[in-house]
């Protein structure tokens, strides 16, 4: 199910929907960064709370798939000025999602459940560093 989700993104993205989906002012959405998120938002958000070590396990070898592809991905042209952040967040990612495909091979769920949580933060970390608003120069904010 989450192969034929991720196709039919991937499709619509490639049609021009996420030119759509981005505001006026906002960059167009990284394809791979979606796909990844689809994965792991079901582990964080249904698997981990449920302790489904299991399906985590499962899930481990698509997550790394995906990482792979989203540290190959293209950024769209307004996220360009962003790319040697996203570059090095994006090896970050692939490193802790890595542990997490090793981790899942064995039977300590303690050590996957700190794996996943490591693997969220670093998805966090390279999402808010790709799509945070500018903050204006503080002396831009106190000029009269």
């Amino acid at each position: 199910m989450h192969r034929r989700i991720l196709v039919l993104f991937l499709v619509l993205t490639s049609l021009g929907a996420g030119a759509a989906w981005a505001g006026e002012n906002e960059p167009a959405p990284v394809p791979e960064l979606t796909a990844f998120h689809l994965v792991m938002a079901k582990c964080w958000h249904t698997d981990y709370p449920a302790k489904d070590w299991a399906a985590i396990r499962q899930a481990a070898p698509e997550l790394v798939m995906l990482a792979g592809a989203l540290q190959k991905a293209t950024l769209p042209a307004g996220l360009q000025s962003r790319k040697a952040t996203f570059d090095s967040k994006a090896l970050i990612l692939v490193a802790e999602v890595g542990k997490l495909a090793q981790t899942a091979k064995g039977k300590d769920d303690a050590a996957l459940s700190k794996a996943l949580i490591d693997v969220h933060e670093a998805y966090h970390q390279l999402a808010t560093a790709l799509y945070k608003k500018e903050e204006p120069e503080h002396n831009e904010c106190t000029k009269e």
